[in-house]
């Protein structure tokens, strides 16, 4: 297997001064304990998700785009407020990346929708299909393209990102940390 012919190579290669290995992971859960021996991989460093500060920041990223084109509606800020506050406590930057590029898909779809039904109105008009005055209008119907992610485009994203996440397994010391001594 991977791990056995990596413990090899480890295990085998004689001591080099300054040489350093560096291994990242998000599931450390998944990584085989023989690797964790001392003498391979010693030291683990391990990095919290963003604080609720943090998430905003980085929705603020991420939304930035979105708020400098007016494609960002009002009332979604609420929504914002709340899911940075406390809907998604344990999320990873990249967790929230993909709650904004989910939203904005929601949006578009919503906004390709729209279209549709308006050229399917634009075909039950008498006109006839090949005449410019048609073709005008199609074209006026494609450029009305209107894409703005809303509160509701936002709390789908969530349920559809937070039902595909895997669940987070804490540690009793960050459970009851704040009443260990330190």
């Amino acid at each position: 297997s991977v791990v056995n012919q990596l413990l090899a190579k480890m295990d085998g290669v004689k001591a080099m001064d300054n040489v350093l290995v560096i291994g990242l992971t998000n599931r450390r859960d998944l990584i085989d304990p023989a690797l964790l021996r001392p003498g391979r991989l010693e030291v683990h460093l391990e990095i919290e998700p963003p604080d609720e500060a943090g998430r905003r920041d980085i929705l603020d990223i991420h939304l930035r785009r979105l708020r400098d084109a007016g494609r960002l509606a009002h009332c979604a800020e609420d929504a914002l407020a709340s899911i940075a506050s406390d809907k998604t406590q344990g999320w990873s930057g990249a967790d929230l990346a993909g709650l904004v590029r989910s939203a904005t898909s929601f949006a578009l779809q919503r906004g390709l929708d729209q279209v549709e039904e308006d050229a399917a109105r634009l075909d039950a008009t008498a006109l006839p299909s090949a005449s410019p005055v048609a073709k005008a209008r199609a074209s006026q119907v494609a450029k009305g393209l209107e894409i703005l992610v809303r509160a509701d485009d936002l709390m789908r994203a969530y349920l559809e990102i937070e039902e595909a996440r895997p669940r987070q397994r804490f540690s009793l010391r960050r459970a009851v940390g704040r009443f260990l001594p330190t």
